[in-house]
C-alpha cells in the first residue's frame, strides 16, 4: 500500500479552544448490521483502506497488541495500551517514487481518515475496553484541529481534506502535504470500558482515491 505521512499517537491534556472542532461519522455506504457482517464482508471496506505508515516506535500492551495490528485488516486484532502509560505510535510515511500528492500518481490520500475504534473482535470486549473519544490533530507539530470520535464499532471516518492541497480537485489549500511530513494524532479523552482501562483501537487507515 501507499505510505503517506507520519502519525503520533499520544494521551496529552487539553486543546485550545480556538482551533476547528471535526466530528465523526459513521461510514453508512459500509453499514453492517453486527461485527461479524463487517468480518464476513470484509472487502467491501478493505478496498479503500491503504496503511498509514510505516511503524518506527510505538509503546503498546506487548507484541499481541502492538501498532501493527492498527493495520492488518483484522477486526480480531487490536492495537492496545494502558491509559496510565504514555503511548506513541509512530508511522514513517515518505512518498514512494511516482506516487500521491508529489505527482500524477493512480492512488491518492483523500483526506479521509477511516477507523474501527475500540477492540472489535466481540461485542463483549468492545464494551469492557476503552475506546479513543477525542484526539488532536497535528501537522509537523502545528496543531491543526480537534476530533470527537463516535462511540460504535461501526466503521466511521472523519475528514481532514480541508487543510491539505487536493490534487484531484485542483483545490489548492494551504497546506501542501510532502514526503516526510508529520501527521500527529494525540489521544485527549476515553470512553471508559466496563472491565479494563486498556485503551483499544483495531483499525487505522487513510481512504485512497484513484487519481485517474
Amino acid at each position: 500500500m501507499i505510505k503517506f505521512f507520519m502519525i503520533v499517537i499520544a494521551i496529552l491534556g487539553n486543546i485550545d479552544n480556538q482551533i476547528p472542532t471535526i466530528k465523526s461519522n459513521i461510514y453508512s455506504e459500509f453499514k453492517k448490521p453486527s461485527l461479524d457482517n463487517y468480518k464476513e464482508e470484509e472487502d467491501e471496506w478493505q478496498i479503500l483502506a491503504g496503511e498509514l505508515g510505516e511503524v518506527i516506535d510505538t509503546d503498546s500492551l506487548g507484541v499481541n497488541y502492538g501498532p501493527s495490528k492498527l493495520f492488518d485488516y483484522n477486526l480480531n486484532t487490536t492495537w492496545a495500551i494502558n491509559k496510565h502509560l504514555s503511548p506513541k505510535i509512530n508511522f514513517k510515511i515518505i512518498f514512494p517514487e511516482n506516487t500521491a500528492y508529489e505527482d500524477h500518481s493512480p492512488w491518492i490520500f483523500s483526506g479521509k481518515i477511516i477507523l474501527f475504534n475500540g477492540y472489535c473482535k466481540s461485542p463483549m470486549l468492545w464494551s469492557e475496553n476503552s475506546r479513543i473519544k477525542e484526539l488532536n490533530v497535528y501537522h509537523n507539530n502545528r496543531l491543526l484541529c480537534h476530533v470527537i470520535l463516535q462511540d460504535t464499532w461501526h466503521l466511521q471516518y472523519f475528514l481532514l481534506n480541508d487543510f491539505f492541497y487536493d490534487k484531484i480537485n485542483n483545490d489548492n489549500r494551504k497546506i501542501n502535504l510532502k514526503s516526510g511530513d508529520i501527521i500527529s494524532f494525540q489521544i485527549t479523552d476515553i470512553y471508559k470500558g466496563s472491565k479494563f482501562e486498556d485503551i483499544c483501537l483495531s483499525e487505522l487507515y487513510g481512504e485512497m482515491n484513484d487519481g485517474n
